[in-house]
């Protein structure tokens, strides 16, 4: 299909236009953060780091403690975080609200009336039963501060995540937030699954790779989506404790390695090979680095290792979007459209992450839900447009096969009626001929003047001549229409040889150089005809009083058969076009022929599985057949 029939494609126009409507409504649905007219009751905001795990509430007090905003970067650390929040009285109920939901270990330290500290836990370590709020955020309700007191609270956070985000804001609003981010969570994984089965169905029904690479990319984005956002700890395993905190690594692994593994074999479309694909197949030796990070426990430089891995990539994925080549006009926007968004919205999230620099929130802890539904959204317009100019390509190839076999019909049917027609010549010719033949032998009889008898043989010669033109003109158009039969079987080749010879009209002038037996599978005929060709060029072409030689021999795996026999008046022929149809050296055409016989011999002997080479050896035209046993 030409570029300019791709640019007025209408069912891609339509494709197109369900894309930007798509992208809007995730504009507008899958960035869930809090309203600015939700006032923040948190008056006072810091936070302290400590290098012992094992510090409690008390110690936590005598820590120095340095102010954030919202969010906080801190980067991947095992290091324990300790937050200090003062609240200001308020008039309805409150909760602390700590985000993202994936967080390993959160516990909240609040006074209770008689001034001791409660502690109250979530995170992945723990089970997500035991939460007071039982909300995708890790939400605390705080019970002291609702009273109408200002309070001060402390948050413990152990987890290896970059950054994290802290607010108090009043239960109502956080209801609110939990019921759209659960809005937006099931609309991302069932959007997922859906196009997890169309990639399915693809799959099975095409059988293209890509598809089933597609189907790896949506089965791991899904399991990583759910995951994140707290919908298997809240729905599938609510009473798994430290379970999920093993899990949530490896389902981030699966998903980079599909990744990997996926653009690896799409960028093969678009003419990306070699050195350009290294990066994504270097995601198989990170295995065991993340397995040694994994099982040692050091979440924090596993994560560390994969985030600047994934840096790495989406650098070299901008690379790559100037490189891409296809023919097709919007394979090829589609392809760099993938691209550019993916890496750039990894870009945006891993430098945030790796050189700590805040961001507005949704693209902290919400990236994944429009990077995750667009990049697959576009993934499966480009497959599948890829797949319809696949059907286009089998269909027109389909159609120019019908064509090329109704016409192979129409040549075969105009071949046999040339056939028959060339056959129906050749007997219409042929009889007159023989009653030529007949009536020459018979006046060599009965006439005695030696001129008569001279001239009478001059006649009969002519005629043999004829028929030998009109029986090879039949046998190169058989060879030419390939409608020659193989009929191989087991003969003795040097007798087949030796009786030829001697039955030659011109044997006197052939030395032959016979084994005794020498025993072949081959097609008897058409050996003896091309041996005729061979030794009749050579007796031709010959000074007419020498003599040629015939050399029979074994060969590996077969045998060889020499005809040599010095130049004459012709010379010798010429390499290049020696075997083509029609050729006669300059020097020849004081002889009879047509330029057929060599051309028949070179045509028949490879379907025989034989050869035929030409050589000047001293001072002799030498032809050499090989031909296997």
């Amino acid at each position: 299909m030409t570029d300019l029939a791709a640019r007025h494609d209408p069912m891609l126009r339509l494709a197109i236009s369900c894309l930007l409507f798509f992208l809007l409504l995730l504009a507008l649905v899958s960035m869930p953060q809090l309203r600015d007219d939700v006032r923040d009751a948190a008056t006072v905001r810091a936070y302290a780091l400590s290098d012992y795990p094992a510090f409690d509430v008390e110690d936590a007090q005598r820590l120095a403690y340095t102010p954030f905003d919202n969010l906080l970067t801190i980067g991947n650390s095992q290091r324990t975080v300790w937050l200090r929040l003062e609240i200001a009285p308020a008039q309805e109920p409150l909760v602390l609200q700590v985000l993202p939901a994936y967080l390993r270990e959160v516990t909240l330290f609040q006074r209770s009336t008689d001034g001791r500290w409660l502690a109250q836990q979530a995170g992945l370590r723990h089970p997500f039963n035991v939460r007071a709020l039982q909300t995708f955020n890790i939400d605390f309700p705080l019970t002291t501060v609702a009273e109408g007191r200002p309070s001060t609270v402390y948050v413990m956070v152990r987890s290896p995540t970059a950054s994290l985000d802290v607010r108090v804001i009043p239960l109502r609003a956080a209801l609110q937030h939990d019921a759209l981010l659960g809005a937006v969570i099931g609309l991302t994984l069932g959007l997922t699954l859906i196009m997890l089965m169309l990639c399915l169905t693809a799959w099975v029904v095409t059988g293209d790779a890509l598809w089933g690479f597609s189907v790896l990319v949506d089965l791991s984005s899904l399991l990583f989506s759910a995951i994140q956002f707290g919908f298997v700890a809240r729905y599938v395993l609510p009473d798994a404790a430290g379970l999920l905190d093993h899990v949530y690594p490896l389902a981030f692994s699966l998903l980079v390695l599909a990744v990997c593994g996926f653009y690896g074999r799409l960028m093969r479309l678009f003419h990306i090979s070699g050195i350009w694909l290294m990066p994504y197949r270097a995601g198989i030796w990170m295995i065991p680095v993340w397995a040694y990070f994994w099982l040692s426990g050091r979440h924090d430089l596993y994560l560390q290792v994969t985030n600047v891995f994934l840096l790495c990539l989406a650098l070299w994925g901008m690379l790559l979007v100037v490189r891409a080549r296809h023919d097709n006009f919007w394979m090829l926007v589609l392809f760099r459209s993938l691209l550019v968004f993916s890496n750039v919205m990894t870009l945006i999230w891993i430098f945030a992450l790796v050189f700590r620099f805040s961001l507005p929130d949704f693209m902290v802890f919400y990236a994944i839900l429009p990077h995750s539904l667009i990049t697959l959204f576009i993934v499966l317009l480009l497959l599948g447009y890829n797949t319809l100019l696949q059907i286009r390509e089998k269909l027109a190839l389909q159609v120019t096969q019908q064509e090329t076999s109704r016409r192979l019909v129409e040549e075969q049917d105009r071949f046999a009626e040339s056939t028959s027609f060339l056959s129906l010549i050749l007997h219409e010719v042929r009889n007159p001929l023989n009653h030529i033949r007949l009536a020459v032998g018979n006046l060599l009889h009965e006439l005695s003047d030696d001129g008569q008898q001279r001239r009478l043989r001059r006649i009969s010669a002519s005629v043999t001549l004829i028929d030998d033109v009109l029986q090879r003109s039949l046998e190169v158009d058989n060879i030419d229409h390939g409608v020659l039969p193989i009929r191989k079987a087991e003969a003795d080749v040097a007798g087949l040889l030796r009786d030829f010879i001697d039955e030659h009209p011109q044997a006197s002038r052939v030395q032959a150089v016979l084994p005794g037996v020498l025993v072949a599978n081959v097609d008897a005929d058409l050996l003896l005809m091309a041996i005729r060709n061979l030794v009749d060029n050579a007796l031709k072409y010959s000074p007419p009083a020498d003599r040629i030689r015939v050399i029979l021999s074994s060969a590996a795996d077969g045998f060889s058969l020499q005809v040599r026999n010095p130049p004459g008046m012709a010379g010798f022929p010429s390499p290049e076009r020696l075997f083509r149809k029609y050729y006669r050296a300059d020097g020849a055409m004081t002889q009879s022929g047509m330029g057929l016989g060599l051309y028949w011999v070179s045509s028949v002997l490879p379907r025989l599985g034989g050869r035929i080479a030409y050589v000047a050896e001293q001072g002799e035209v030498v032809f050499t057949v090989w031909l296997p046993r």
